[in-house]
């Protein structure tokens, strides 16, 4: 949430005027724009093997839409979450743990109504998720895992206006979507097959410009 509202104070000024028939936009959630890192070390208690305990996050979410026409827009995204912890245990032993998510979709919007600032819309996401799991041997046992999944996602949702908070080109984009997901690779092998599932954004925003 707070780089959420960092986000709406950096944007502000240059979204100050509106634009009659935006070509971009982008959206944004409280995990779904943006540019991050965390560093958080931990202090053992004595009984703990471990002498030092750090983790390392880094995470970039990205999503751009081109409008086509009114009706009609196209877009990409990009999400990449990775975590990795280094360890050193009071027996003198080092390793690391290393965990990455990359997600590349690509999405297709249509527009109810040729005011794309107010309109329903309905839309289609494709995307393909790679995990990937890593452990040190020396103190946990040896890990390798490789995962990869493809999402379909069914998309519905309104903007509506927030011209009262001085807010032209930025709306709310509350949206329902239903997804189905087919597991590959060690999510196979793992015994995991397709799964479905629904989702609600509540907090969500669409820049428009």
């Amino acid at each position: 949430m707070q780089r959420l509202i960092i986000l709406f104070l950096v944007l502000l000024p240059t979204f100050a005027l509106s634009e009659e028939n935006p070509k971009h936009m982008v959206q944004v959630t409280p995990r779904g724009f943006g540019v991050g890192a965390a560093y958080e070390t931990t202090y053992p208690r004595n009984e703990s093997i471990f002498r030092d305990f750090n983790i390392f996050r880094g995470n970039i979410d990205l999503n751009y839409t081109y409008t086509v026409t009114p009706r009609v827009q196209v877009g990409g995204i990009l999400s990449n979450n990775s975590e990795k912890r280094t360890y050193a245990t009071k027996a003198g032993q080092t390793g690391r743990v290393s965990i990455n998510d990359l997600l590349v979709g690509m999405s297709l919007y249509w527009n109810f109504d040729d005011e794309i600032m107010h309109s329903w819309y309905m839309g289609f996401i494709f995307a393909v998720l790679n995990h990937e799991e890593e452990y040190s041997k020396n103190v946990f046992n040896y890990l390798e895992d490789d995962k990869n999944s493809e999402t379909y996602e069914l998309i519905v949702g309104k903007r509506f206006d927030l011209k009262k908070w001085g807010l032209i080109n930025i709306k709310y984009s509350p949206s329902f979507s239903l997804y189905t997901q087919r597991a590959r690779k060690d999510y196979d092998d793992d015994g995991l097959q397709d799964g479905v599932g629904v989702s609600v954004q509540a907090i969500k925003f669409d820049i428009l410009f």
